[in-house]
């Protein structure tokens, strides 16, 4: 959760394979860390807990604790151990000091994406808001 206290104190742990072993360091959290922190790999942009804080401040003011209240993790990259606590850790330095935050990562968060496609798809109203090539 915290990524100079976990790159500080890197243990290796050895991984079985088919046809082999391998010995992994800081690669088991780096990729995972690159979601809060792009530039290690290069990027300008910034982390995934920054723009979440940009959309909820983006949003009218009487909704941002409502939002803080209701950040909801989906996709694969959900999935990594301790991403819930740490984006929590990182919005809480964030929002106002008086703002409760709560992440919400359910078990289904892999699928939660198509899941509300699939919702959004079935819904009577969603064949209308197409619109083709010409109209574009």
């Amino acid at each position: 959760m915290d990524y100079e206290e976990e790159w500080g104190n890197v243990q290796e742990k050895c991984y079985e394979l088919v046809n082999r072993v391998i010995l992994l360091g800081s690669e088991r959290f780096r990729c995972s860390e690159v979601l809060f922190s792009p530039e290690l790999v290069g990027f300008s942009y910034p982390g995934v807990h920054e723009m979440t804080n940009r959309a909820i401040v983006g949003a009218q003011s009487q909704y941002h604790e409502e939002l803080y209240g209701n950040v909801v993790l989906c996709g694969g990259s959900s999935l990594f151990p301790g991403m819930a606590e740490r984006m929590k850790k990182e919005l809480v330095k964030l929002a106002p000091k008086t703002t409760k935050v709560n992440i919400i990562a359910t078990p289904q968060r892999k699928y939660l994406v198509w899941m509300g496609g699939k919702v959004l798809e079935s819904m009577p109203s969603f064949n209308k808001s197409w619109f083709d090539k010409e109209e574009y």
